[in-house]
Parts: C-alpha cells; structure tokens; sequence
C-alpha cells in the first residue's frame, strides 16, 4: 500500500490464482476516484492498441488489469 502513495506504477505480478487481481480490486474499491481497465476484455484491449495513451489516461488511481 506504501508504494501507491509514491509511485507512479506498481506492479502486482505472482503465480496464477493467488488472488492478485481479489487485492488490487479491494483497493480501488476503497479508493474514491478509481479506475479499472481490463485488458481481458476485447473492446479494452482493441482500444488500447488503437491509443494507449487514452486508455491509460486517467486522474488518480487506475487498475490495468492485463488478465494472464
């Protein structure tokens, strides 16, 4: 949670079905202004091949969920 407050990114990287995504979900929940984009989902992943910079433009915290 420390890194959030300091960090421009944060990775949350592990093995397969350790509730990587349960975690970052419960902090954006918390969090008031928060975003998600999920990479898993075509129309997202289209979109951000067409413009990263606008699926990742976002005021305040955003979650890019990459879903591998």
């Amino acid at each position: 949670m420390e890194a959030l407050t300091d960090t421009h990114a944060v990775v949350i990287n592990g093995a397969r079905h350790v509730d990587k995504s349960t975690l970052v979900q419960a902090i954006v929940r918390q969090t008031a202004g928060a975003g998600e984009s999920h990479l898993d989902q075509a129309a997202v992943c289209a979109a951000a091949r067409q413009d990263p910079d606008g699926v990742v433009h976002h005021d305040g915290l955003l979650l890019i969920d990459a879903g591998t």
